[in-house]
């Protein structure tokens, strides 16, 4: 047993970011994580980078089973 603490871009449609194949929106993401796992709470973060861009990240912890 253990944790996965993953990321990823939050699919906004106002910015495309050619580093970016594709962008999750939150249904997606959790989505494809509770394929997986039994567990998965999913969190969000703003963050203001030093060219004062906005980006919007999501954030999943996922378990398999109790710990």
């Amino acid at each position: 047993n253990g944790v996965l603490v993953i990321s990823s871009p939050l699919a906004t449609g106002n910015i495309v970011n050619p580093f970016h194949k594709h962008e999750l929106t939150r249904e997606e993401f959790e989505g494809l994580l509770k394929q997986v796992f039994n567990d998965v709470q999913i969190l969000f973060h703003k963050t203001k980078l030093h060219n004062e861009t906005l980006t919007e990240n999501l954030y999943g912890i996922c378990t398999k089973g109790g710990l």
